[in-house]
């Protein structure tokens, strides 16, 4: 629990992020889910025939968990120039709604979300998410999957799901650890990462470290275990935390949709990466800081 990180900080970035876009947005979310969930064990044709699918879903947990995972992917990847997914769903997942308009509106936004035309018959094994067993929120074992490797190999988080909400999961490392030994006979390390790199000690002002940036958008569930504090900002470096964007959305490409927050900090960015060329004496042109400077702007 450094820093106040705790197993539901990822999620509640999440629940926070549906929150602002719309009031009670979230709410409406999880009496959807709920709704789809139910529909789902008890009328398989009902469900297939609101999400499109060819046929009644098999494993209705499977088909439950391919629509959270929608939802809990949307905020990390909530880019104006992809629509802005979390406020389309919100705008589309309207509080009044009820009953098979509810149903129809939340499969709109899941099917939008996997880019399934909505013309198109859906086989029910594609509507299925089998990292269900490990559903880890951000992450979690899978089978025959190169980011379920890698969270059964050093990126396990033990992240869990406030009650109330539109899946119940709470992080048990025993039966993680059976199921990436079924995968892949793997035993997860929950502080392989942290060994290798340091943790937050990387920004210790007796690191040694310099020359790094700290960027976070707060629409991306991942920054609360971010370096977010002013006092991070190493020399030659800096801390950017962004009200209004999500995952790496500075690394992206420039956008005419971006916020103005982004442009200006991407422009700073670059200024401080053009001075650690100049310093080193590769070039970088005009601009940059001295190697000594250090850069914050935290929301």
């Amino acid at each position: 629990k450094e820093r106040g990180v705790d197993e539901l900080t990822w999620f509640r970035t999440v629940e926070r992020v549906y929150t602002e876009a719309k009031e009670g947005c979230y709410e409406t979310l999880v009496r959807a889910v709920h709704l789809a969930n139910a529909t789902a064990r008890s009328d398989g044709r009902a469900a297939a025939a609101a999400f499109g699918l060819c046929s009644p879903p098999e494993d209705a947990d499977a088909f439950v968990f391919w629509v959270t995972e929608a939802l809990e992917s949307m905020p990390q990847i909530d880019y104006q120039d992809a629509g802005s997914p979390v406020n389309a769903t919100c705008e589309a997942v309207r509080r009044e709604l009820q009953g098979a308009e509810l149903l129809a509106a939340l499969a709109a936004v899941t099917r939008r979300y996997y880019g399934v035309a909505t013309d198109a018959c859906l086989p029910q094994t594609s509507a299925r998410n089998l990292q269900v067993a490990g559903g880890t929120p951000g992450d979690g074992p899978a089978p025959a999957s190169s980011w379920g490797y890698q969270s059964c190999s050093e990126t396990l988080h033990p992240f869990s799901i406030p009650p109330g909400s539109w899946r119940p999961y709470r992080f048990s490392l025993p039966a993680l650890t059976a199921l990436c030994r079924q995968y892949y006979n793997v035993t997860p390390d929950l502080h392989r990462l942290e060994r290798w790199s340091g943790g937050y000690a990387i920004a210790g002002k007796d690191s040694g470290h310099s020359n790094i940036i700290w960027s976070n958008g707060r629409r991306d569930p991942w920054h609360g275990g971010g370096f977010l504090r002013a006092a991070d900002a190493l020399p030659g470096g800096a801390v950017f935390v962004m009200d209004s964007t999500a995952h790496h959305q500075d690394l992206r490409l420039p956008q005419t949709t971006d916020p103005p927050e982004l442009t200006s900090v991407r422009a700073m960015e670059e200024r401080i990466i053009r001075g650690w060329l100049r310093e080193s004496g590769v070039g970088g042109g005009v601009g940059g800081p001295s190697p000594n400077t250090v850069h914050s702007s935290v929301s």
